[in-house]
């Protein structure tokens, strides 16, 4: 489950990250627990833009400790003012979603987000790279202040008609390392335009 970035009040989902992560759970002592096998890490951020500053405005974490008799689920503390709350449903896979957070992120570096995702490309395994989506764009920020958004989505078009030459994936054929190696890339938001 890709984290998402709403723009001009579009969402996009999340597929490159440089200059180093943007929210860390355990910063604000948060220890998440695996969601479901769609989300091992056992949270996803929405992020946006306010006053031309990065923010996370959602945050939908599970939390909870492993105890002998199972999983305890627990209650997060406050974050930037704002309570989580726990979503109905038996099926929820975040037991806290905090929503509105404005919180500001110090984050220098620069986001890939997308939208478009070419179903033909599909790959059961991590992230969806860049080059998968139709609109792509390149945000780059300096301690949190936007500096510029470029549209790269004629580039990922490129990089795509050089992409899908290749293997998806590395085959029933390849060593344990390849395909080690392998899916620690799908798992990667590292990239390099």
């Amino acid at each position: 489950m890709p984290d998402q970035f709403v723009l001009s009040d579009h969402v996009y989902s999340v597929v490159g990250i440089k200059g180093g992560d943007l929210f860390r759970p355990r910063e604000f002592g948060l220890n998440p627990v695996t969601a479901c096998t769609a989300c091992w890490r056992g949270h996803v951020c929405q992020y946006g833009i306010e006053n031309d500053r990065l923010v996370l405005d959602k945050l939908q974490i599970a939390l909870g400790l492993f105890r002998e008799n199972g999983l305890q689920l627990q209650h997060g503390p406050e974050i930037n003012g704002v309570r989580p709350v726990a979503p109905g449903g038996k099926y929820a896979l975040f037991n806290n979603v905090y929503e509105g957070l404005s919180l500001e992120m110090e984050f220098t570096g620069e986001i890939l987000i997308a939208d478009g995702f070419i179903q033909e490309l599909y790959v059961h395994m991590g992230f969806h790279p860049a080059w998968k989506y139709r609109t792509v764009f390149e945000l780059i920020f300096d301690r949190g202040g936007v500096v510029e958004i470029r549209d790269v989505s004629k580039k990922m078009a490129e990089l795509r008609s050089e992409m899908i030459k290749r293997p998806m994936s590395p085959g029933l054929e390849a060593g344990d390392q390849r395909i080690e190696s392998w899916v620690k890339s799908t798992f990667s938001l590292d990239y390099n335009l």
